[in-house]
């Protein structure tokens, strides 16, 4: 049995592996879909893999609420994973700022400019932030939810299937869903 400190640095670890490749593929790319779905797909997949048997590899707040409400977590440890996803999340992030400060990450395109930039004219589509495109805010909220629904969905399933290869693969079937979610999102 893993203590709750294992488990909430296994969340600050996988969090950490989930933003800084799909978010470090979407600032490289100039936020190509494809390239950001296949990433964030895959980095939940390894993410899931590595940390996985310590924490149960929520690595979303949103995956943490499902196990809360259905009655798989308490609310104690709920707060400490949501805290340790952030903190993992606010590590790649900070990360990111200093790979594009040092200029590791490369040249960025940022695509609304149309040119290359550097760290010093950085502006918020480098990092692969697009708005909510042609809806309005309500959309892009209904969105969101039925794209978390799904995917929170296919988690649940796929960690409570009775057939163990279905278990054994849940962190494949995941990854699938969170790059088709990534795709159409």
């Amino acid at each position: 049995m893993n203590t709750r400190t294992q488990k909430y640095v296994a969340e600050i670890i996988g969090t950490f592996i989930l933003v800084f490749f799909g978010c470090g593929t979407a600032m490289v790319t100039g936020a190509n879909v494809v390239a950001t779905s296949l990433a964030f797909g895959i980095s939940i997949i390894v993410a899931a893999y590595t940390v996985g048997k310590i924490s149960g590899a929520h690595l979303n707040p949103a995956v943490s609420f499902a196990m809360l409400v259905d009655g798989k977590m308490k609310m104690d440890e709920f707060i400490g994973y949501v805290v340790s996803q952030v903190i993992g999340a606010f590590a790649a992030t900070g990360l990111h700022a200093i790979l594009v400060w040092c200029g590791m990450l490369g040249k960025i395109y940022d695509y609304e400019k149309g040119k290359t930039i550097t760290a010093d004219s950085l502006s918020d589509t480098a990092f692969g932030a697009n708005g909510f495109g042609d809806m309005n805010f309500f959309g892009a909220l209904l969105v969101e939810i039925v794209l978390t629904f799904v995917f929170v969905l296919v988690i649940i399933s796929v960690t409570e299937s009775k057939d163990e290869g279905t278990k054994k693969h849940a962190p494949i079937f995941i990854g699938v869903a969170l790059t088709f979610v990534h795709l159409l999102g």
